[in-house]
């Protein structure tokens, strides 16, 4: 049986509901229908007051008439058909209509009989709630659907309005009634499984009934109550903000008893945009070991705290991956920097191999704004004319922002520590500048102040003394037919080294154990120095490998070091391996990815990406959390026909995708995702691509382990 997330729908009954608005601001919601008092001949059509609203209009076939009334009912009507009814609130005094709401009924005959859908569920396992259905009309077409506790309760505890609000958000979702009806409607017997493992909720409920091409329900709603088996706390908790400056939040927790619980802090914004159940779900998928206490405790946060913003403190007990409290909450606004115009800066550099340098800014007022960087020497003097302003400000431009969406998203305050890598240190033995730079904003205008700057140069590289020390530790992951992912540790960090894979014949006969000649032989005609440079090492580094099926290879590594034009090979360690044999399939079977966001540059995001098929297309995508909650992994079409609608590409959507698929390996920049400050939380997904025609089909669906967090 299919495993199946657990709804939709848990997520578009969060929307907000479609209202119209004068010119004076008076809103009138659409109404939210039901269907009351059902005879063979007869029916009501209720709905709730809409607030500014003194008439409704209702339509009838061809008929049109309006009531103060909150119900409305027809009768002398003929029994086994269908019929649709249409309301709409309205304000006489502002001249201002909401849109239509629409609903339909079945009027069955006395003699006729009811169909029933026999709805059955039950927990197999503690996160897996099985569904069944055997209705009496095989023909009949139907949907039923499993939500939460909370958001039945949301409902009225009332079986069909939370079936209605079901149908009225897929509705909306899908545009028109016949796209809904195409995707939702069942037939026959039915037996399905659902993941409940994120809801964390002590009950759910599955609701169905029989429905129609408009998404009426033609059925008595049927209605199942399910327990869960999950741990519940009676714990509580009083949460202080301790400290808060600019760039720091100190909180502290005193919960009533030793359970165990969790501390978030999130951006007020994305907490209060969330429901109930889809705020629990998300919190759930943040917990870290980090965030786990027990007793008393006071966190401390510094990353990405900024001055002027509004963050929430969230508290909650927490036992085998489920919620077992209440969400305590408590908010607290961080203050604006100081406005300083003559802000001076102390610089402390490490460079602690050829591509990698700490650093260390002090700024003499630890309350005031700033902006820092490490560029290359020959950028800051030729390109940026020596200026930190230049450089910000092609930085922003780069990515289309304004110089204050790009300071608010990446300045600083206070002393910050940072490693570069070689994503920055480009060259070994390279010269390079770091400076910062202070600024103001008042009323959205940057006035930038004083900027001090340091040059530095990393060493040209290579481990120390006769490299007897040196040694390595090779990961070796089959994956699928041929495809082998490789992590190489070694034991010095700093150390130079450099790796590969070759089949164990050209290890033992071409280049008898000695890596050495290989190095050599794949920079001839070049210079040796030249070809480690691009292609050497340091610290831990990992790939994935194309091989032939069944076939021995040896993977190696071996450490050097580099003085002018003169390399020095010190120790080097090997192991030999199998690649998996091919198990057979249809193309795109067993396609598998390495998917890693490796850092932010620029409001870009560096991603490297390696398929186990380097011939297969693909398209990946760099998601929010509220977007990796709404489209992955089942609704990824809409996902990216959305940005296709979006981008104003004037090509069809087949043409729009083909022109986003890549093959192979890709380590770059995210050309196209942007932080742009909406979220904290980043996932790299990638997915197969098919194109037929106009068709296209994606699969084999990847994403990275964990979010990446931005703070």
């Amino acid at each position: 049986m299919k495993q199946r997330s657990i709804l939709l729908c848990a997520a578009l009954l969060a929307a907000a509901v479609s209202c119209n608005t004068d010119e004076e601001g008076i809103v009138l919601s659409t109404p939210v229908l039901s269907i009351a008092d059902t005879t063979s001949t007869s029916f009501t059509v209720a709905w709730e007051a809409v607030e500014n609203a003194d008439m409704y209009t209702y339509e009838f076939g061809e008929d049109q008439a309006s009531t103060e009334e909150l119900s409305v009912t027809f009768d002398g009507l003929v029994p086994d058909s269908m019929y649709t009814v249409k309301v709409k609130a309205v304000s006489t005094s502002a001249s201002v209509e909401s849109e239509w709401a629409e609903i339909s009924v079945t009027l069955l005959s006395q003699d006729s009989e009811i169909p029933k859908l026999n709805l059955v569920a039950e927990m197999t396992d503690r996160f897996t709630l099985n569904v069944r259905t055997s209705p009496t009309d095989k023909e009949l077409p139907y949907y039923f659907e499993p939500v939460p506790g909370s958001m039945y309760e949301d409902a009225g505890n009332e079986p069909e309005a939370v079936l209605q609000d079901m149908l009225a958000s897929y509705l909306k979702y899908y545009g028109d009634a016949a796209a809904a009806y195409a995707e939702l409607a069942m037939t026959g017997d039915r037996n399905r499984n659902y993941d409940i493992t994120e809801y964390a909720e002590a009950e759910f409920h599955v609701v169905g009934a029989g429905i129609d091409a408009a998404l009426g329900i033609t059925t008595e709603v049927e209605h199942v109550v399910v327990s869960v088996d999950v741990p519940v706390s009676d714990n509580t908790f009083d949460i202080s903000i301790v400290g808060k400056t600019q760039s720091r939040i100190v909180v502290s927790v005193v919960p009533s008893n030793s359970d165990q619980y969790a501390i978030i802090l999130q951006d007020k914004e994305t907490v209060d945009a969330m429901s109930g159940v889809s705020l629990r779900r998300f919190l759930l998928g943040l917990v870290t070991d980090n965030s786990l206490c027990t007793g008393e405790e006071t966190m401390t946060y510094e990353k990405n705290i900024v001055p002027s913003h509004d963050y929430t403190v969230l508290v909650f007990g927490y036992e085998d991956g489920m919620m077992t409290t209440d969400v305590s909450r408590e908010d607290v606004r961080t203050p604006d920097p100081e406005a300083v115009t003559d802000l001076e800066f102390t610089f402390n550099i490490n460079p602690t191999g050829p591509q990698e340098a700490e650093v260390e800014i002090v700024p003499s007022n630890q309350s005031a704004a700033y902006f820092y960087e490490v560029v290359t020497a020959d950028a800051w003097y030729n390109t940026y004319q020596g200026s930190a302003q230049n450089v910000i400000e092609a930085y922003a431009s780069n990515i289309g922002w304004t110089i204050l969406r790009y300071l608010e998203q990446f300045g600083s305050i206070g002393t910050q520590n940072y490693t570069y890598d070689s994503f920055v240190l480009t060259e070994p033995g390279g010269d390079y500048v770091l400076f910062a730079i202070g600024y103001n904003i008042d009323n959205g205008a940057v006035t930038f102040t004083t900027q001090d700057y340091e040059k530095f140069s990393t060493p040209e590289g290579g481990g120390q003394g006769d490299g007897g020390d040196l040694g390595f530790y090779f990961d070796i992951y089959p994956q699928s037919a041929g495809e082998v992912f490789i992590r190489v540790t070694p034991t010095d960090d700093e150390a130079s080294y450099f790796y590969d894979v070759m089949p164990i014949e050209d290890w033992t006969y071409y280049y008898s154990y000695e890596p050495s000649e290989y190095i050599e032989y794949m920079a001839d005609p070049g210079s040796v120095v030249e070809y480690l440079r691009q292609y050497g090492s340091t610290g831990v580094d990992e790939n994935m490998y194309s091989l032939a099926p069944g076939e021995e290879y040896v993977v190696f590594a071996i450490g050097y070091a580099v003085s002018g034009e003169t390399v020095t090979y010190l120790n080097y360690e090997f192991a030999g391996f199998t690649a998996p044999e091919d198990q057979g399939g249809d193309p795109g079977d067993g396609l598998t990815f390495y998917l890693v966001i490796e850092r932010e540059s620029n409001g870009e995001f560096v991603v490297n990406i390696q398929p186990s098929d380097e011939t297969a297309p693909y398209i990946y995508a760099v998601m929010t959390d509220s977007e990796y909650d709404d489209f992955y992994p089942d609704n990824l079409y809409d996902y990216f026909y959305g940005r296709y609608e979006n981008s104003g590409y004037e090509g069809t959507f087949a043409q729009y995708i083909e022109d986003n698929t890549r093959t192979g390996d890709y380590n770059g920049t995210s050309t196209g995702f942007y932080n742009d400050g909406s979220s904290w939380y980043f996932k790299l997904v990638a997915a197969g691509v098919t194109v037929e025609g106009d068709e296209v089909t994606f699969h084999s669906q990847a994403e990275m382990e964990n979010f990446y967090e931005t703070w």
